[in-house]
């Protein structure tokens, strides 16, 4: 696993289903990095929300992007819990590419290109253990779903 360097970042992208996931989900790491690097420019977007949670989103994502040296938050306003049936949507939207301002391009080197392979094999043998017949993952059931720790836990 490579480390993570905080001081090497320019240029983030925090991606959140709903409203409050990023502040939740990596709310600290982006704050240590902006503490680190105020250089760094932030892509900040949120795909469900509605209007009321809409302004709390651009509020929050304001307040942590202060030190930002730039900072774009996009929230959108998807219906929760749909994203199944909107993908085609969200991957349409629209996406700005920006030149490359830092570092090299590592696209076109083999060993970058091997470890991306290797590392979307490791996880789609992780996400084969999720079976499509689990019920409370894909089926409605008015059953509670009766949870098993792994062997090994």
């Amino acid at each position: 696993m490579m480390p993570l360097l905080l001081s090497n970042a320019r240029q983030v992208l925090c991606l959140g289903s709903h409203c409050d996931d990023i502040e939740i989900g990596c709310g600290g790491t982006i704050l240590q990095l902006l503490e680190a690097n105020p250089d760094t420019s932030v892509h900040w977007v949120v795909f469900a929300s509605n209007e009321v949670r809409k302004r709390e989103a651009q509020l929050s994502a304001e307040r942590f992007l202060g030190k930002a040296r730039a900072k774009r938050v996009i929230v959108r306003e998807f219906r929760e819990s749909f994203f199944p049936y909107h993908g085609m949507q969200i991957k349409e939207l629209p996406v700005k590419h920006l030149p490359r301002c830092y570092g090299r391009s590592t696209g076109a080197n083999l060993y970058v290109i091997c470890k991306a392979f290797k590392e979307l094999i490791l996880l789609w043998n992780k996400m084969q253990t999720v079976s499509h017949d689990q019920e409370g993952l894909f089926l409605k059931s008015d059953r509670p779903v009766e949870f098993k720790p792994a062997v090994g836990i």
